[in-house]
């Protein structure tokens, strides 16, 4: 009987310390560690952000840009005008940069960078496993939101629709 009691305590004891570390990891505010911006055409996509703590849904990823891209705009010197093409990708900071490595023949999956040319420190490649959204106008005015398999197709009109990739 009492062992039972003990039991329950320590299962309501792990279950708010589980409450309480979810609702900390979802809360965590957004932190853009750098902005990177080449000049238009020297890569396809010019303009690179690597964050910290991103929104983990779709749905506060679009958000978090939204709100946000007016600030990014005067601080990173983003061009992200409503009347011009442009594109974006957000990279996850992840455990930072790494140096630039040759895979060799006996590794299984090779390693697949992008390095910033900006940054003179060895240090200066990111995983492409870390992109975490890329946000684009294309010539029409749409914007699209490319979360994973799936791209977020906002009209000018306002109007988002889904399409699926697989």
């Amino acid at each position: 009987m009492k062992s039972n009691k003990h039991f329950r305590l320590i299962l309501l004891l792990l279950a708010l310390c589980a409450i309480g570390y979810g609702t900390y990891y979802a809360l965590r505010k957004t932190e853009i560690v750098e902005g990177h911006i080449y000049p238009a055409g020297k890569y396809i996509y010019s303009q690179h952000l690597v964050v910290k703590h991103f929104p983990l849904t779709d749905k506060a990823k679009i958000s978090w840009w939204k709100s946000n891209v007016a600030l990014l705009k005067t601080r990173y010197d983003l061009e992200v005008s409503g009347g011009s093409r442009y594109s974006v990708v957000i990279w996850d900071y992840g455990s930072g940069y790494e140096v630039y490595r040759e895979g060799s023949f006996l590794e299984f999956s090779q390693p697949d960078h992008f390095c910033f040319e900006d940054m003179t420190a060895d240090e200066n490649c990111l995983d492409k496993g870390n992109i975490l959204m890329k946000v684009k106008m294309d010539a029409s005015g749409r914007i699209n939101y490319d979360i994973g398999l799936k791209t977020y197709v906002e009209e000018k009109s306002g109007r988002m629709w889904v399409r699926e990739w697989r």
